[in-house]
This record gives structure tokens, C-alpha cells and sequence, in this order.
């Protein structure tokens, strides 16, 4: 997995070497500074693929194994000239550094170099974490959230699966649908940007922009912009309602604001955005809502006093990154 242990400069350069390690079957016999230019094209590639930077499982051997498998099928086997050294493809000739190192960026960029059909995206931050997709969509996913997306996801095969949580998209426009699936249940919209929430118990989604089809046990139900969807898993209902989560939205982009929003989600939502905790959340009455102005300028301890008065409720600071409510 890529986490914080895992620094993806290791592993571009695990696979430059592997490269490099090929190359010498054609007497290729790559130098250091060669080497490390691969690492740089490789490195600059992977920083402008955000929607790769993601908790996903990832081999380097492996992964030089699908990129020879996928050269092979894709042009003729590479022939060593007697003259410079070059590889010929082909009819075509690529100096050898700029030919292996941008055709291994290029498998990059199509999930060539992951060995199973499937990316898993999985938010283990405090944050919500924003993925481009190669169709031009944008992705936010939300801590806790975990999405899976085929390597053959393209413009023209636009499907994924939200396994759980709460992700934001803002889908690009095209006559080719996207479908976001939560176990049978389907999302299907051609441009809008929305968001979903999908657990055991109730999937929730609100609409932004646009409009989509909600399909779910054979029925299709069209939602219409600013409009949200409440599907209770557990007894099959389906209700929508006017207005939307705009704070949501706002926290999808890195601002903290609340419209009538239940207390136990501002208590969530604090908790994701300063990365602390609260105790006795499942305590909350519900019926409690709150709505303020953006408090991205606010500190944390303000905001707590703020719900104190508003609730009538206390907030002990218990340390650094732990707080306790009471009644």
C-alpha cells in the first residue's frame, strides 16, 4: 500500500531500475546519469497524475512484468541495432532512454503497471483527497470512504464502485454515461456534479448541478438539481426532498460551512477537518441543526464555544486532539 511509510519516489525508482536492468538484455547497458533520468521523466509523469497518488496496491516487479507483457502485444519485439543504440518498434525508431522511459509513462497513465483489474482508492486521512479521472472528471473522496475503479475506466468505459462513505464528483459532460455503483444500486448521469454517501443502513445523495437516474431494485428515479435522495436500505424507501448539503460542497473544497446541518455531522465534519476527536457523539438528540457562516477563519475552540451556547451543551477539552461532549 502507499501510506506515509511508502514514498512513491522509492518506487519509481525500483521500477527505473528494473527498466535499466532490462535494457542490458540488448547490451543497451544504461549508465547511472541514464538511469536517473528515467527516475526524473518517470517522477515528473507520477506528480502531474494526481488521480494515481491514492492508497493503492502496488508491486514494482510486477509491475515491470504487465509493462513488458503489454509492449509485446502492443508493438513487434524490440530488436538491438548494430549502430547506435536505438529500439526499433516497428517502423519506428525511439532513442533508447526517451523511448523506454516515456512508453513506461505512458502505461502508467493507462493502470498498465498494476497487476489486478481493479485501483482501490482509500481515504485513511482527515481530509477529503482530490483524484482527476482520465475522462476529465474529479473525484473527492472523503475520510473513510474506499472506491474502486476498473483500469479500463476511460471517456468510453466510465463506470466505478463506491464500496462505503462519502465521495464528491464532478463529473465531465459527455454522451457516454457515468455510472457509480453501490451494490445494486446504480447513479447514472451523463455531466453534473453531485455527491453520495452509501453505508449499510441508508445511501444519500445530493445534487448540485445537472440531473441523473437513480436505479435501484429494477425502478429508476430521476433527480433534479438541487435535490437531495434518501434511500433507507433497510426498509426500501426512497424520498427526495428540495435543498441540498452545500457545506458538503464547500468541505469537498477545503472550506468549513454548515446549512441546517444535524449536529452529530458538524461533530464529524469538525472531527475530519481539524483531525481530532469527540467522544459521546452517538449521545446527540436528534432534531439539533446548525447553520453558520463560512468559519475557515474561526479556530476550533471558537466553533466549540459557539455550539455550547447554541446547544446548550458542554465540550471538554480532554487533550491536544481529544475532546468530551455532555448534556
Amino acid at each position: 500500500m502507499l501510506n506515509n511509510n511508502t514514498h512513491i519516489n522509492n518506487i519509481i525508482s525500483d521500477l527505473a531500475q528494473e527498466i535499466a536492468a532490462e535494457s542490458t538484455v540488448g547490451n543497451l547497458g544504461y549508465t547511472d546519469s541514464k538511469i536517473s533520468n528515467i527516475e526524473s521523466e518517470l517522477a515528473q509523469v507520477w506528480k502531474s497524475a494526481g488521480s494515481y497518488k491514492s492508497n493503492v496496491t502496488f508491486n514494482p516487479q510486477d509491475g515491470f512484468k504487465a509493462f513488458q507483457k503489454t509492449i509485446t502485444t502492443l508493438e513487434e519485439a524490440p530488436q538491438v541495432d548494430s549502430g547506435p543504440k536505438v529500439i526499433k518498434l516497428g517502423n519506428r525508431r525511439f532513442q533508447y532512454l526517451t523511448g523506454i522511459a516515456a512508453s513506461a509513462a505512458l502505461l502508467i497513465g493507462a493502470w498498465f503497471l498494476y497487476p489486478s483489474d481493479t485501483i482501490s482508492y482509500i481515504n485513511n486521512g482527515s481530509t477529503p483527497q482530490e483524484f482527476a479521472l482520465v475522462d476529465g472528471s474529479r473525484m473527492f473522496l472523503f475520510p473513510g470512504a474506499s472506491l474502486e475503479i476498473d483500469k479500463s475506466f476511460s471517456a468510453d468505459n466510465r463506470s466505478i464502485n463506491l464500496n462505503e462513505g462519502q465521495v464528491v464528483l464532478d463529473v465531465e459532460s459527455s454522451k457516454i454515461p457515468f455510472i457509480m455503483s453501490m451494490d445494486a444500486n446504480d447513479i447514472v448521469v451523463t455531466g453534473t456534479k453531485f455527491s453520495a454517501d452509501f453505508d449499510e443502513d441508508n445511501i444519500v445523495i445530493n445534487l448540485y448541478e445537472g440531473s441523473i437516474n437513480y436505479e435501484y431494485d429494477g425502478k429508476i428515479v430521476g433527480v433534479k438539481e438541487g435535490s437531495k435522495l434518501v434511500h433507507d436500505v433497510l426498509t426500501g424507501s426512497v424520498d427526495k426532498t428540495l435543498g441540498v448539503d452545500q457545506g458538503l460542497l464547500d468541505f469537498a473544497n477545503g472550506t468549513l460551512s454548515f446549512i441546517d446541518t444535524p449536529l452529530s455531522e458538524v461533530i464529524t465534519r469538525l472531527e475530519q477537518f481539524y483531525n481530532v476527536s469527540f467522544s459521546n457523539v452517538d449521545n446527540i438528540p436528534s432534531g439539533l441543526n446548525f447553520t453558520s457562516a463560512v468559519l475557515n477563519n474561526q479556530s476550533l475552540d471558537n466553533i466549540i464555544k459557539t455550539l455550547e451556547v447554541s446547544f446548550n451543551l458542554e465540550i471538554d477539552k480532554v487533550d491536544d486532539s481529544n475532546y468530551s461532549i455532555s448534556f
